[in-house]
């Protein structure tokens, strides 16, 4: 058997004989070791873009007028499994010397990939990229996440590093004229 993500598409493609006057085909699917009543196309060839999410084979019977019975095709079996979403985030603007931390969401996810500024990897859900933040740190973190092989799209989250400048400064003015008497 296979195994596929939701995403993926392949397309089965017969081989052989199976074109001509008087020849005729149907694809379907079913669950391993059939009953194949999921009827698909009538092409020599077929997406497998409907098929749900599961285990299943995919069969089709190739006919020719005049010459029963039909032949039917070994099932190529396989298994397709939910891509995971995935969104990043982090707790930017941070100024320089605060700590600097990602935060990846996913619905189904369960192994992680984080990638960014100054060749950072990271493997972790929600990564503290450094409890001392530097400008350098600066710049686009690209998130995934996986189950069973799936990958999400990847996800970006922009990092802003601000410089820790402060100005202190007090002013004080006269507020009028006191005069006592």
């Amino acid at each position: 058997g296979s195994e596929m993500c939701i995403r993926d598409r392949p397309t089965l493609t017969l081989t052989g004989a199976t074109t001509g006057a008087g020849i005729s085909r149907q694809w379907a699917y079913g669950p391993v070791g059939g009953p194949y009543t999921n009827l698909l196309g009538t092409a020599s060839t077929q997406s497998t873009a409907t098929i749900p999410l599961g285990a299943w084979e995919v069969v089709c019977e190739v006919s020719c007028a005049g010459f029963p019975p039909p032949a039917t095709t070994a099932p190529f079996a396989f298994t397709r499994y939910q891509t995971p979403t995935a969104s990043a985030g982090s707790n930017s603007p941070v100024c320089v010397g605060n700590p600097l931390n990602l935060t990846g969401t996913t619905d189904i996810g369960t192994g992680f990939s984080w990638s960014g500024p100054l060749s950072y990897t990271n493997a972790t859900q929600n990564p503290t990229v450094s409890a001392s933040a530097s400008t350098a740190m600066a710049g686009t973190y690209t998130f995934t996440a996986t189950l069973n092989g799936c990958t999400s799209a990847r996800s970006n989250t922009v990092v802003v590093v601000n410089n820790a400048t402060a100005f202190y400064y007090a002013t004080a003015t006269p507020n009028g004229s006191w005069v006592n008497g």
